[in-house]
Protein backbone atom coordinates (compact mmCIF):
# COMPACT_ATOMS: atom_id res chain seq x y z
CA UNK A 1 0.00 0.00 0.00
CA UNK A 2 1.55 3.33 -0.99
CA UNK A 3 2.10 6.09 1.54
CA UNK A 4 -0.68 8.71 1.30
CA UNK A 5 0.43 11.87 -0.51
CA UNK A 6 -0.34 14.13 2.45
CA UNK A 7 1.73 12.00 4.81
CA UNK A 8 4.56 11.82 2.29
CA UNK A 9 4.56 15.61 1.85
CA UNK A 10 4.55 16.27 5.62
CA UNK A 11 7.44 13.86 6.15
CA UNK A 12 9.41 15.37 3.26
CA UNK A 13 8.87 18.90 4.59
CA UNK A 14 9.98 17.80 8.08
CA UNK A 15 13.14 16.16 6.76
CA UNK A 16 13.85 19.17 4.54
CA UNK A 17 13.57 21.55 7.55
CA UNK A 18 16.01 19.40 9.52
CA UNK A 19 18.49 19.44 6.65
CA UNK A 20 18.18 23.21 6.07
CA UNK A 21 18.76 23.94 9.75
CA UNK A 22 21.77 21.56 9.63
CA UNK A 23 20.47 19.39 12.44
CA UNK A 24 22.33 16.12 12.59
CA UNK A 25 20.04 14.56 15.18
CA UNK A 26 16.28 15.00 15.29
CA UNK A 27 13.28 12.92 16.38
CA UNK A 28 12.04 10.39 13.86
CA UNK A 29 9.98 7.36 14.81
CA UNK A 30 10.54 4.02 13.12
CA UNK A 31 8.02 1.33 13.96
CA UNK A 32 9.52 -2.11 14.26
CA UNK A 33 6.88 -4.75 13.74
CA UNK A 34 7.38 -7.90 15.83
CA UNK A 35 6.80 -10.30 12.94
CA UNK A 36 8.11 -13.34 14.74
CA UNK A 37 6.48 -12.74 18.12
CA UNK A 38 3.29 -14.64 17.37
CA UNK A 39 3.42 -18.37 18.06
CA UNK A 40 0.51 -19.49 15.88
CA UNK A 41 0.98 -21.32 12.59
CA UNK A 42 -1.41 -19.31 10.42
CA UNK A 43 -1.76 -19.70 6.65
CA UNK A 44 -0.32 -16.95 4.48
CA UNK A 45 2.09 -15.86 7.19
CA UNK A 46 5.22 -17.55 5.89
CA UNK A 47 7.10 -17.24 9.18
CA UNK A 48 6.34 -20.83 10.13
CA UNK A 49 8.80 -21.92 7.46
CA UNK A 50 11.72 -20.56 9.49
CA UNK A 51 13.72 -22.73 11.91
CA UNK A 52 12.93 -22.34 15.62
CA UNK A 53 16.25 -20.59 16.36
CA UNK A 54 15.36 -17.86 13.83
CA UNK A 55 11.87 -17.46 15.29
CA UNK A 56 13.33 -16.98 18.77
CA UNK A 57 15.94 -14.41 17.68
CA UNK A 58 15.52 -10.89 19.03
CA UNK A 59 17.23 -7.75 17.76
CA UNK A 60 19.06 -5.43 20.10
CA UNK A 61 18.47 -1.69 19.80
CA UNK A 62 21.84 -1.35 18.05
CA UNK A 63 20.93 -4.05 15.51
CA UNK A 64 17.58 -2.38 14.83
CA UNK A 65 19.26 0.99 14.25
CA UNK A 66 21.81 -0.64 11.92
CA UNK A 67 18.94 -2.28 10.00
CA UNK A 68 17.30 1.12 9.47
CA UNK A 69 20.61 2.33 8.03
CA UNK A 70 20.48 -0.47 5.45
CA UNK A 71 16.98 0.43 4.20
CA UNK A 72 18.28 2.32 1.12
CA UNK A 73 19.87 -0.95 -0.05
CA UNK A 74 16.46 -2.61 -0.45
CA UNK A 75 15.06 -3.09 -3.92
CA UNK A 76 11.67 -1.41 -3.47
CA UNK A 77 10.21 -3.00 -6.59
CA UNK A 78 11.38 -6.43 -5.42
CA UNK A 79 9.87 -5.89 -1.96
CA UNK A 80 6.59 -4.86 -3.59
CA UNK A 81 6.60 -7.98 -5.81
CA UNK A 82 7.11 -10.21 -2.78
CA UNK A 83 4.32 -8.42 -0.91
CA UNK A 84 1.92 -8.83 -3.83
CA UNK A 85 2.91 -12.49 -4.19
CA UNK A 86 2.34 -13.31 -0.51
CA UNK A 87 -0.32 -10.96 0.80
CA UNK A 88 -2.95 -10.34 -1.85
CA UNK A 89 -6.52 -10.85 -0.69
CA UNK A 90 -6.93 -13.65 -3.24
CA UNK A 91 -3.80 -15.50 -2.11
CA UNK A 92 -4.71 -15.27 1.55
CA UNK A 93 -8.32 -16.35 0.88
CA UNK A 94 -7.08 -19.38 -1.07
CA UNK A 95 -4.71 -20.26 1.79
CA UNK A 96 -7.58 -20.11 4.28
CA UNK A 97 -9.78 -22.25 2.05
CA UNK A 98 -7.05 -24.92 1.97
CA UNK A 99 -6.82 -24.77 5.77
CA UNK A 100 -10.60 -25.12 6.15
CA UNK A 101 -10.57 -28.13 3.83
CA UNK A 102 -7.84 -29.74 5.94
CA UNK A 103 -9.76 -28.95 9.14
CA UNK A 104 -12.88 -30.61 7.78
CA UNK A 105 -10.94 -33.82 7.14
CA UNK A 106 -8.60 -33.64 10.16
CA UNK A 107 -9.05 -35.66 13.30
CA UNK A 108 -6.72 -33.55 15.44
CA UNK A 109 -6.53 -29.81 16.24
CA UNK A 110 -4.90 -27.78 13.49
CA UNK A 111 -3.51 -24.79 15.39
CA UNK A 112 -0.28 -25.39 17.22
CA UNK A 113 2.38 -23.26 18.82
CA UNK A 114 5.45 -22.83 16.61
CA UNK A 115 8.47 -24.62 18.03
CA UNK A 116 6.50 -27.39 19.71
Amino acid sequence: MPIPLRQNMRMSAYLFRQKVTRREKFPLIVELEPLFSCNLACPGCGKIQYPTEILRKRLSVEEAIAAVGRLPELDRAGVRRQFEKRFTARRMAEDYLRVYERLIHARRPFLRAVGE
